[in-house]
């Protein structure tokens, strides 16, 4: 469960700073984003996966897991919706020097919020069975 652990922690840590990315060059695209909204943004969508990464290293780890595949589940779904499929498609944007950059940061946030949805899922079904949330294994009793 260790390296489980570890990974999760490297997916969560690099997720936050590629939402911050992502926001950054969000404020560059016109209509731009001040940043006050970048930092509202920022912290809102990053508070939820960092309690995770904080849950992860208590022995509440299925809670960990939930509350991971929950976040970045949403922010997996909602941003590929707006990023690919909707409005703010990136297939559709106007050529201009943030349009790379921003390219980038999205399909960088997909693959990290399909990473932590697959850990999630990871950690939960790692828990199951007869060690669960810090509790140790039942002895059997010999006849």
């Amino acid at each position: 469960m260790g390296r489980l652990v570890s990974y999760s922690s490297v997916v969560i840590i690099t997720h936050a700073l590629a939402v911050v990315w992502h926001l950054r060059v969000l404020a560059e695209i016109p209509p731009t984003l001040t940043v006050q909204q970048v930092a509202l943004a920022a912290a809102g969508i990053n508070a939820v996966p960092l309690i995770a990464l904080i849950l992860l290293w208590t022995p509440l780890r299925r809670l960990a897991g939930l509350v991971l595949f929950l976040a970045l589940g949403t922010g997996l779904v909602l941003g590929g919706y707006e990023h690919f499929i909707g409005p703010d498609n990136m297939f559709r944007m106007a050529a201009g020097p943030w349009t790379v950059p921003f390219r980038m940061s999205a399909v960088l946030l997909l693959i990290l919020e399909g990473l932590g949805c697959w850990i999630g899922i990871d950690l939960l079904r790692g828990l199951r069975g007869s060690q669960s949330e810090g509790r140790a294994p039942a002895k059997s009793r010999a006849p």
